[in-house]
């Protein structure tokens, strides 16, 4: 019987205390896997605990997690010698855009910096499915009204990232105001 993974390991310097991950995260030798049915899938390149420190309300703690996650990413897309994100970055990416929606203090910073690096610094994340992507993570449809609020929110901190990455461009011929 496997035992579910109970969170991060106490002796990590500037880590958020917070409740065990949750159920389908196992614990294999350091190597963290979710459950999907029947089939394991490994994201031993993208340590979850540092989702948590992204949100902290301490600058310094989310600017590590953040410098952290970015490194592990661009090794895994490294390793996976693709041309389109690879799984981890792909999760990564969707639970960041999620992260966007979190009224927690110091999470929409967090994840907006992290999104940010991200985007300047893994070409192979295309600006235009990023945010087709960040629209359909954070679907208002269905909402309760402050959820809608928080989404909107995320949507304009996911947009504020791909504009502060420089991924943005003004489309040529374009003669509108700002």
């Amino acid at each position: 019987s496997d035992k579910a993974f109970q969170g991060a390991d106490s002796s990590t310097e500037g880590a958020a205390s917070h409740p065990p991950a949750p159920a389908g995260y196992l614990d294999y030798s350091g190597a963290r896997e979710r459950k999907r049915g029947e089939e394991m899938t490994q994201t031993s390149q993208v340590e979850l605990d540092v989702f948590w420190q992204l949100a902290s309300p301490d600058d310094n703690v989310r600017a590590r997690a953040a410098e952290q996650l970015c490194k592990s990413l661009l090794d895994a897309q490294a390793k996976s010698g693709g041309s389109s994100p690879c799984t981890d970055l792909s999760y990564s990416l969707k639970r960041l855009s999620r992260g966007l929606a979190s009224s927690r203090e110091g999470a929409r910073h967090g994840f907006c910096l992290a999104l940010t690096t991200l985007l300047r610094s893994q070409p192979c994340i295309e600006a235009s499915t990023f945010f087709s992507d960040l629209l359909t993570t954070l679907d208002v449809r269905g909402c309760t009204q402050q959820e809608e609020k928080e989404c909107n929110i995320g949507r304009l901190f996911g947009c504020m990232a791909l504009v502060q990455s420089g991924r943005c461009r003004v489309a040529e011929g374009w003669e509108g105001e700002w």
